[in-house]
C-alpha cells in the first residue's frame, strides 16, 4: 500500500476503514464503485420474460435474491421473512447461486417447510438478464461486521432492470445512505425479518410505488455505474 500511487476502494465505509486504520493521505484512496454494462442488462417486460416462463413463475411475486451465498451476506433475514409468509402462496423466494451458506439455507428450508422459497444454481451468462428481470424486489445483503469489507456488486444488475430493492445491513453502512438518499427501495436492519415480509406485503398491493422506486434506481445507475461511467473513472486515474 506503501508504494502505491493510488489505493482503489469499492465504496465510502471502505475509504473511511482505510483511513483510521492506515493513517493514509485522503488523496491516495479513491472510491470507484461496481457497474453493469447497461446494452446487456436492462429492464425487460415481464410478459417476454422466458425465465418466468420455463419455471413456471409468470403470475407470481417474486422476491430474488441472487449471486454469492457468501459468509457475509444476510440470508437468515431472508429466510425470516418467507416464515412469516409461507401461508402466502403467490410470493416465492428466490435464491440463484451458490456459496458457503447454500446448504444452510436450504437445509433450513426443509426443515421448516417453506415452500415458497425456490433455490436455482447460477444461471447462464445470458441468462442473466431474465434471471434478475424476473424480480419484483431484489434483495442486497451485508451480515453485521461486513460493512467495511465488502461491497455487493449484485446491487449494479438489480438497478439495471429498475427492479425495486431491500437493503438488509448493519445500520450507518453505505447501502443504507445509498438507499436512503436515491430511494430506490428501502433499508432494514439485519434480523428484522417481520418489517422485510411488511414491505413485501406493501409492494404488491402498491404496484406503482415499487415502479417508481426501480425506476429511481434506474436513474441512479444510468448517471452514476454504467460500465462506460466506471471506466472513464479507471482511464482518468491512470492519466494522473
Amino acid at each position: 500500500f506503501d508504494a502505491a500511487s493510488k489505493i482503489i476502494v469499492l465504496n465510502d465505509s471502505m475509504k473511511k476503514y482505510y483511513l483510521q486504520n492506515y493513517k493514509f493521505h485522503p488523496n491516495k484512496i479513491e472510491v470507484i464503485p461496481s457497474w453493469c454494462d447497461p446494452d446487456k442488462i436492462y429492464k425487460l417486460s415481464r410478459n417476454d420474460n422466458k425465465f418466468l416462463i420455463k419455471n413456471n413463475l409468470k403470475n407470481k411475486f417474486i422476491i430474488l435474491y441472487s449471486g454469492n451465498h457468501g459468509r457475509c451476506h444476510d440470508l437468515i433475514s431472508i429466510l425470516g421473512a418467507s416464515l412469516i409468509l409461507k401461508n402466502h402462496n403467490d410470493i416465492k423466494f428466490l435464491f440463484i447461486g451458490a456459496g458457503a451458506q447454500k446448504n444452510r439455507i436450504k437445509k433450513l428450508a426443509n426443515e421448516l417447510n417453506l415452500y415458497n422459497c425456490i433455490f436455482l444454481p447460477y444461471q447462464d451468462k445470458e441468462e442473466l438478464i431474465y434471471s434478475l428481470g424476473s424480480a419484483n424486489l431484489a434483495i442486497v445483503s451485508m451480515s453485521k461486521g461486513s460493512q467495511n469489507y465488502i461491497s455487493p456488486s449484485k446491487l449494479y444488475g438489480h438497478l439495471a432492470t429498475a427492479s425495486p430493492i431491500a437493503i438488509i445491513s448493519p445500520a450507518n453502512s453505505y447501502l443504507e445512505k445509498l438507499v436512503n438518499s436515491e430511494n430506490f427501495g428501502k433499508w432494514f436492519d439485519n434480523g428484522d425479518s417481520e418489517a422485510i415480509a411488511n414491505w413485501i406485503l406493501y409492494l404488491r398491493s402498491n404496484p406503482d410505488k415499487a415502479e417508481e422506486f426501480g425506476l429511481n434506481g434506474l436513474n441512479y445507475f444510468l448517471e452514476n455505474a454504467t460500465s462506460k461511467i466506471i471506466l472513464k473513472k479507471y482511464k482518468n486515474l491512470f492519466l494522473i
